[in-house]
């Protein structure tokens, strides 16, 4: 197994299945309700992305993010909250659960470490 065919049989596998997230999210965006108390997680660190999100949202950088943006840090803030707020409830559909295995096993087995 490699990172091109992995690609190239998920678009195969899911391109009927507008459900499905873009490769590139997948690949770095793990779903398993036994993991991250059921929230995403990335799949490199196994840190839930909600908490990765809270984290932004404190990040001292953000009103230079927000200005260089052009929008007001607390729009920038808003933003961090409603993301952090819909990923908390809304589970991810079961017809990912194969995949979303198959590449948590391909990160464990170090195809994607650099």
């Amino acid at each position: 197994m490699d990172e091109e065919s992995l690609r190239t049989d998920y678009w195969v596998d899911t391109r009927s299945h507008p459900d499905f997230p873009y490769w590139v999210i997948f690949k770095h965006i793990g779903h398993d309700p036994q993991r991250a108390d059921g929230a995403p997680y990335l799949r490199a660190t196994g840190e839930a992305v909600p908490e990765v999100l809270k984290r932004l949202e404190l990040h001292p950088g953000l009103p230079t993010w927000a200005h260089e943006l052009s929008i007001p840090p607390d729009a920038l803030r808003a933003a961090f909250w409603y993301a952090i707020w819909l990923l908390e409830r809304m589970p991810a559909p079961s017809s990912w659960h194969d995949w979303n295995h198959t590449l948590d096993e391909a990160w464990q087995k170090g195809l994607f470490n650099p």
